[in-house]
């Protein structure tokens, strides 16, 4: 049940994936930003913040609640569990 869980969203993967590539891209903008000492008319504090943002909200929560819906589904007879995720994920 739980494979079949994660199929059905596996579009909610990955846009987490994609967050998480953009949230890498971020943090290693801001790192280069500090090497160089140029702001490449960047706020830093700006790109820090989108940074942890992308990491908490853009990946890893969705990417977490994701797992915990395929782990309570198990228990959740066929048939019934669709609309149960839909609501969990909307």
């Amino acid at each position: 049940m739980a494979s079949e869980t994660l199929r059905d969203f596996r579009w909610a993967w990955r846009t987490s994936l994609t967050f998480f590539v953009l949230a890498g891209l971020t943090g290693f903008l801001f790192r280069l930003e500090l090497t160089y000492g140029g702001s490449f008319g960047m706020n830093l504090v700006n790109v820090r913040h989108a940074h942890s943002h992308l990491m908490y909200f853009g990946w890893a929560t969705p990417a977490l609640m994701l797992g915990m819906t395929a782990f309570l589904a198990e228990g959740i007879p066929a048939g019934r569990s669709e609309r149960r995720l839909a609501i969990l994920l909307s």
